[in-house]
């Protein structure tokens, strides 16, 4: 527990640095505060879920399978933005953009004798009807070796072909608090989001990307709708973990998550480009 308590501390004062570095550039402020939000109050913010939240597969899936609980998530969610736009703009990159937190750490690195020590980050991207959300991870630096996961995430972070990443790459949503309709409509069976809505893969010095862009999926723009109509009044996690295909590979482990609180869209600010 103390552990935990350390790394949420540390991941809050970095979170925080680069929001106020946002602030001081004049630019539309998009970070979304870390729980328990503006003034306590609970609402339009994130924090990382547990990770044994989320089912995985096991060791022996190819055999048996069962999933079990996923160890803690390997990689450590370092800020969410969330903004508005114009439904004509068309949105390629987040981590790219000027202010992004994949440029502030860039900026921000460590030189160790003389060589820039670069963050190795994992930037998800989703593109839904109006608004764009996007989260940036890394690597924990306190992370214990784990064969399956490292093997694989190596594979994933480095492989040139953005068609090995879309067919391993799939997501696990899930409501852990809203009504019946919401927990119905997204449900809680993972999926390879490439195969459901298109994919765009952006690689920079310190990061990789990945831009999904759920107005392409019929099925995904009706899920959207539904969360859009009780976003205020939910609590939504989306994880990631990379699909463990032979037994080298398992067990399976949450690649990185976020938890979104009562999120206001109303209330989010629009993106500038």
């Amino acid at each position: 527990m103390e552990l935990e308590d350390q790394r949420e501390k540390r991941r809050r004062i970095l979170s925080n640095s680069i929001i106020e570095a946002r602030g001081a550039s004049g630019v539309n402020q998009t970070f979304l505060m870390p729980y328990p939000g503006k003034d306590n109050k609970k609402q339009t913010c994130w924090t990382e879920p547990p990770g044994e939240d989320f089912l995985v597969r096991g060791a022996n899936y190819l055999v048996d399978s069962v999933k079990v609980p996923s160890k803690h998530i390997a990689l450590e969610t370092l800020t969410c933005e969330l903004a508005s736009m114009e439904k004509n703009v068309k949105v390629e990159t987040m981590a790219g953009l000027s202010g992004s937190t994949a440029d502030y750490l860039s900026q921000n690195a460590l030189i160790i004798n003389g060589v820039k020590k670069e963050s190795q980050l994992f930037v998800v991207t989703f593109l839904v009807p109006g608004y764009v959300v996007s989260w940036t991870c890394r690597v924990r630096d306190d992370m214990e070796p784990d064969p399956a996961f490292d093997e694989l995430w190596d594979e994933f972070y480095n492989n040139p072909d953005d068609k090995y990443r879309n067919e391993r790459l799939k997501i696990l949503p899930n409501i852990p608090d809203g009504n019946w309709i919401v927990k119905k409509t997204v449900g809680k069976k993972p999926a390879i989001a490439a195969r459901a809505v298109d994919a765009q893969w952006n690689r920079g010095r310190n990061y990789l990307e990945v831009v999904y862009d759920v107005s392409t999926s019929y099925v995904g723009n009706k899920i959207f709708n539904v969360v859009k109509g009780y976003a205020k009044k939910i609590t939504l996690d989306l994880a990631f973990v990379i699909q463990g295909n032979s037994r080298r590979e398992l067990p399976e482990r949450v690649l990185c998550a976020a938890r979104f609180f009562s999120i206001d869209l109303d209330a989010v600010n629009a993106l500038e480009m």
